[in-house]
């Protein structure tokens, strides 16, 4: 479905262009798991973030205001692994940020 969406306004070239820093806000707000449906669907963030990088970005920073811990939040979401995991390319994008807003965690390539 986000596929079909992004394609029918061209793409996400539209709104990235090649060396941008990009946000993606999902919603990280509850330490709960996948199944419970409290958050962003972590394959959505993925597919978000592979784009991003697909269409040029150089960095993607993935930030929300949790009301749990951030930490417990990010890894029981199931988001924490989305933005880490490796495009179908096989290469793992670098320029992955993981970040709250009161403390951030940079990812090495």
């Amino acid at each position: 479905m986000f596929r079909r969406a992004i394609a029918e306004i061209g793409g996400m070239k539209n709104f990235i262009s090649k060396g941008d820093k990009v946000c993606v806000k999902p919603n990280i707000g509850w330490d709960q798991p996948v199944e419970m449906a409290a958050n962003t669907n972590p394959k959505l963030v993925m597919e978000i973030i592979k784009q991003c990088f697909d269409a040029g970005a150089s960095e993607v920073t993935v930030f929300d205001h949790t009301c749990d811990d951030w930490r417990k939040s990010y890894t029981n979401s199931g988001i924490e692994e989305a933005a880490k995991c490796r495009c179908q390319s096989g290469s793992r994008p670098s320029g992955i940020i993981l970040q709250n807003s009161l403390t951030a965690q940079r990812e090495k390539p």
